[in-house]
């Protein structure tokens, strides 16, 4: 029974950190360089969702599976899943989106998003 009531507590407060943000997030960002773009497209209740990076010629498409979710953080994975530029592959990377400030950050790489 206890076990019951933890899980229930443990939603419960994982729900109430979700319904400050919008179940879904559609966004484009920049970097500060301006040569690199992110187009973020997160299911939250779904905790999956798509990024689709541009730089340079490249043009790549990541599946997203997201690990950390609040009202000041979303943190996830992103692994390599198409290219509309011929690439075969593509290097996984973990990404800090900021709902607040509309910030997004990869690896060395900060961005402004709309």
């Amino acid at each position: 029974m206890k076990k019951i009531i933890l899980i229930v507590a443990l939603a419960l407060v994982s729900t109430g950190a979700m319904a400050q943000l919008s179940p879904h997030i559609s966004t484009s960002c920049v970097s500060n360089s301006g040569m690199s773009q992110y187009d973020l497209n997160l299911s939250l209740p779904l905790r999956n969702g798509q990024i689709r990076y541009r730089f340079m010629e490249q043009d790549l498409l990541y599946s997203v599976s997201l690990h950390k979710i609040n009202e000041s953080i979303i943190t996830g994975r992103a692994k390599f899943q198409s290219s509309a530029s011929g690439e075969t592959r593509g290097t996984s990377f973990d990404f800090k989106y900021f709902p607040k400030t509309k910030q997004f950050e990869e690896l060395n790489v900060e961005a402004n998003c709309k």
